[in-house]
């Protein structure tokens, strides 16, 4: 559990470092605003390593398949079910509107959803490198 623990702590500051540094970058107040995708971004990280990457990564190496490869695809298949959720449960007939007619921003956010469930998966994955080069896995 505290391997759980300290992977989870390690992915946090995987996904808030690149906000922080942007953050500090931007030398005025503005660049605060950048702090706000770890804000949003945290709770959905902490609970899917806790209750779905730490799971599959071990079926995935029960099964006996790849993981570096497994885990970013399932990620992925995580972030499409989000936007699928978001599409389905959406009311705004503007966004829908535009979303079938391919409007590139919207189609553009989906897409970006769809990567952040891949990046936070390999970013997870990537814990695992960490402890071992650190000789603590």
């Amino acid at each position: 559990m505290s391997l759980l623990l300290i992977r989870t702590a390690i992915l946090v500051v995987l996904l808030i470092a690149p906000f922080l540094l942007l953050a500090l970058n931007e030398g005025k107040s503005d660049g605060l605003l950048w702090l706000m995708f770890p804000i949003v971004l945290f709770i959905p990280a902490v609970l899917a390593s806790f209750l779905l990457l730490a799971p599959f990564e071990a079926l995935v190496g029960k099964i006996g398949w790849n993981a570096n490869i497994a885990l970013p695809i399932f990620g992925a298949v995580i972030g499409l079910l989000v936007a699928a959720a978001a599409v389905g449960t959406s009311n705004n007939q503007v966004a829908m509107t535009r979303l079938f007619e391919g409007d590139p921003s919207t189609l553009g956010a989906m897409g970006g959803i769809i990567f952040a469930g891949a990046a936070i998966a390999a970013a997870w994955r990537a814990t695992l490198w960490i402890l071992r080069m650190a000789h603590w896995a």
